[in-house]
């Protein structure tokens, strides 16, 4: 294990970390991860839905690029989360001659993309490699997670090394799907844009980090960050109510755990 890497950045919104496994067998595993419980982690995760290319898909690719300068054997690349999106994103803009090493691409729970990046050069050379896990054209995990928790991965269920695969999407899934997805698609880039400042207006209005400090102290921010959300409009407060009670829901399953 090693080439380990940390990038964090509040200026610029980027929260980015990798590291290598040799295998043993002539092969390299590039891993990226996914978000931090830092509020800039989960932002730039959030500012996948109006940019392409943020901050760590970047980082990304250009990590990819050097680690496979100085390895002559095959790849693998893959991530869960945010990892699993860099994990496709750098996958897709190495230059060619990197993308014939790459045997595989796992991403594990990623956010997708917008649909021209799937028009792309280097994602239509690279797409026959990618296995996704929950994604248009995905395989369902069975988790033993509750809500928004099912998406981490210590929770999936694993079978004599396989992942044990659901039927489909569970109708609570299927429904913030049709939530987001559908207010995804009624609005432009730059509408987007907005939400996502004003929902992580409303996170740093609290005056903490991580999540994890916003959560303990909620008594104090709680009034500070509705004091905040009181501009929203009409039209967008539905779906960040269901952006807001993931939060909450994330959020009450971590103390629990803590416990």
């Amino acid at each position: 294990v090693g080439a380990y890497v940390d990038e964090f950045d509040a200026e610029t919104t980027k929260q980015f970390s990798a590291c290598v496994f040799e295998l043993g067998n002539g092969t390299l595993y590039v891993a990226f991860r996914g978000t931090d419980s830092s509020i800039v982690g989960w932002k730039e995760d959030f500012m996948m839905a109006f940019r392409r290319p943020v901050a760590s898909q970047e980082a990304a690719a250009r990590y990819l690029t050097e680690l496979a300068g100085h390895w002559a054997g095959p790849i693998m690349v893959g991530g869960h989360s945010k990892g699993g999106n860099l994990a496709v994103y750098a996958a897709a803009n190495v230059p060619s001659e990197i993308q014939e090493r790459i045997t595989v691409v796992y991403s594990h729970d990623g956010p997708g993309f917008d649909e021209a990046f799937f028009d792309e050069d280097g994602y239509v050379r690279i797409a026959s490699k990618i296995h996704e896990h929950v994604e248009d054209g995905y395989t369902v995990v069975s988790s033993d997670g509750a809500s928004i928790m099912q998406h981490f991965a210590l929770h999936w269920q694993v079978d004599h090394g396989q992942f044990v695969q659901a039927d489909g999407l569970t109708s609570s899934a299927q429904y913030l799907a049709r939530t987001i997805n559908g207010w995804m698609a009624k609005y432009d880039d730059e509408h987007r844009r907005k939400f996502i400042e004003n929902l992580f207006a409303i996170f740093e209005a609290g005056g903490y980090d991580t999540f994890g400090d916003l959560t303990s102290h909620l008594t104090q921010s709680l009034p500070i960050m509705l004091a905040a959300a009181r501009n929203i409009d009409v039209e967008d407060r539905d779906v960040m109510i269901e952006v807001l009670k993931g939060f909450a829901a994330t959020a009450a399953a971590s103390v629990i755990l803590a416990k």
